[in-house]
C-alpha cells in the first residue's frame, strides 16, 4: 500500500485521542465525587462491624440488626444522590460528544477530498443521548448500579462474620464492595458516551450525501480488545450500526461514494509488527503461544454476540474456542 497512514486515518485517530483525554478527566472527577459517598457511609459501616463482633453474631443474625437496616437505607440514599450527580455529568458529556462527532465526521469527509456535502445540525442528533429525566434510559442504567454496591457491602460483611475477620478488615472489604457500584457507573458513562459519539458520526455520514458506508477502526495500543483488533476494517452500510462491547473505543472511517476505501495496517497486520510485550498484553500467554504456533487465524479472535437488550456486540474468543478453530 502506498500510504499506510492516510490523512483521514490520522485525523480520526487524533479525534479519538482527544475524546479519551476528555473522558479521563471526567472519570477522575467522578472518582473524586465518589469519596463523598464513602465518607458518608464509613462511620455507619465501622460501627456495624464493631457491633457485630462485640455481640458474637452469626452471619444469619446480622440482617436483623437495627444498625444494619439503617446502613442499608443510608446506602440507598447516598447512591441515589450519586446517580443524580452522575446522570447530569454523563448526559452533559453525551450532548457535547454528539456535537463533537458531527464536527469530527465533517472533518473526516473534508480530509477525504470532498468539500461539497450536506451538514447535519447538532440539534438533530442530541435527542438520542438519553438526556436528563427520572425515566430516561441513562438514568435507568445508572440506578441499576445500586445493587452492585449494596450487594458488595452485604457480601463483605457476611463473609467477614463467617470467616472471623476483625472489624478493621471487614470495613475495608465493605468499602471495596461499595466501590462495585462506582465501577459499574463508570462503565456506563464510558460506554454510553461512545455510543452517542458513534451514532452521531453515522448520522452525519448519512446526511452528507457523499458517504456510502464506513469501516471499523480500532485503537492500536496495548489496551486494545483482541476482538476489535481482529474485526478492524469491517465494512458497514449506512443503515447498520457500529456495534462494539462495553467501554469499546472503535470508531468509523467513512467510505466516500465513488472512491476506493482507504487502506491502513489493520488488526492482524498491525499486531504482527508489535513487540512481544505488547502482543502479550493484548492476547495473554495462552492465546499468544497458540497464535505463534499458527493455531488459529487472527480473525478467529472476534466473536459476535447478540444480546436481547443491547443487540450486536463483540467479545474475544476464549482459548478453548481458539484451540478448536
Amino acid at each position: 500500500m502506498s500510504d499506510p497512514l492516510p490523512n483521514v486515518y490520522q485525523v480520526i485517530e487524533r479525534h479519538r485521542a482527544a475524546l479519551l483525554a476528555r473522558e479521563q478527566a471526567q472519570t477522575q472527577a467522578m472518582a473524586d465525587h465518589w469519596m463523598t459517598v464513602e465518607r458518608a457511609l464509613d462511620g455507619e459501616m465501622t460501627a456495624l462491624a464493631y457491633e457485630v463482633e462485640a455481640a458474637g453474631l452469626r452471619p444469619e443474625d446480622v440482617p436483623r440488626l437495627t444498625r444494619y437496616q439503617r446502613l442499608m437505607g443510608q446506602v440507598q440514599t447516598e447512591l441515589q444522590q450519586y446517580a443524580d450527580y452522575a446522570e447530569g455529568v454523563v448526559a452533559s458529556a453525551q450532548s457535547q460528544w454528539a456535537q463533537q462527532a458531527l464536527f469530527d465526521a465533517q472533518g473526516a469527509i473534508i480530509v477525504s477530498g470532498v468539500t461539497n456535502f450536506d451538514m447535519l445540525n447538532v440539534e438533530a442528533v442530541q435527542a438520542m443521548a438519553g438526556l436528563a429525566g427520572d425515566d430516561s434510559p441513562l438514568y435507568a442504567l445508572l440506578t441499576e448500579a445500586y445493587g452492585d454496591s449494596r450487594d458488595g457491602v452485604i457480601d463483605a460483611l457476611i463473609q467477614g462474620v463467617g470467616l472471623g475477620w476483625g472489624p478493621a478488615k471487614t470495613v475495608n472489604q465493605m468499602r471495596d464492595g461499595l466501590a462495585h457500584g462506582l465501577g459499574r457507573m463508570m462503565n456506563i458513562a464510558r460506554t454510553e458516551q461512545m455510543r452517542v459519539y458513534r451514532e452521531s458520526q453515522r448520522q452525519a455520514y448519512i446526511a452528507s450525501g457523499v458517504v456510502s458506508g464506513f469501516m471499523r477502526m480500532c485503537a492500536h495500543d496495548g489496551r486494545v480488545c483482541a476482538a476489535c483488533l481482529a474485526s478492524e476494517g469491517e465494512r458497514f452500510t449506512l443503515a447498520q450500526h457500529l456495534y462494539d462491547h462495553p467501554q469499546g473505543r472503535c470508531t468509523a472511517i467513512p467510505i466516500i461514494a465513488g472512491q476506493q476505501p482507504i487502506e491502513w495496517p489493520k488488526g492482524g497486520e498491525w499486531f504482527a509488527t508489535q513487540d512481544e510485550a505488547t502482543q502479550l498484553s493484548i492476547l495473554g500467554p495462552g492465546k499468544l503461544e497458540l497464535w505463534q504456533r499458527g493455531g488459529f487465524d487472527f480473525a478467529d479472535l472476534a466473536v459476535q454476540t447478540n444480546d436481547e437488550r443491547w443487540g450486536l456486540g463483540l467479545r474475544p474468543a476464549t482459548l478453548r474456542e481458539l484451540a478448536r478453530a
